[in-house]
């Protein structure tokens, strides 16, 4: 199934901003006694950055999840939805 670009977004040509995630629980990179009011900030500050930027969307992505896999475990998308929430009401386009 394919959507076209024009049916979501307005510009001609959308610029999208990637919005990088901190490591998920159970990944190497994950921190042990995790700051998750730091993480969370880190996270509304890019998003905030891109949407000031005047990006036409956004993407979230789990890049610190190294290495990666073939398989995605319940635990990334658990703390991506997580992450996502936690940012959600600052969410504009």
């Amino acid at each position: 199934m394919s959507i076209e670009l024009s049916s979501i977004f307005k510009a001609k040509k959308p610029i999208i901003g990637m919005v990088h995630l901190p490591a998920s629980p159970g990944q190497p990179q994950f921190k042990s006694k995790p700051d998750l009011k730091a993480m969370i900030s880190a996270v509304a500050a890019d998003v905030k950055a891109l949407q000031d930027g005047g990006v036409d969307g956004l993407l979230f992505c789990n890049e610190s999840d190294l290495p990666y896999t073939t398989r995605v475990n319940s635990e990334v998308g658990a703390w991506t939805t997580f992450m996502i929430g936690a940012v959600h009401d600052q969410l504009k386009l």
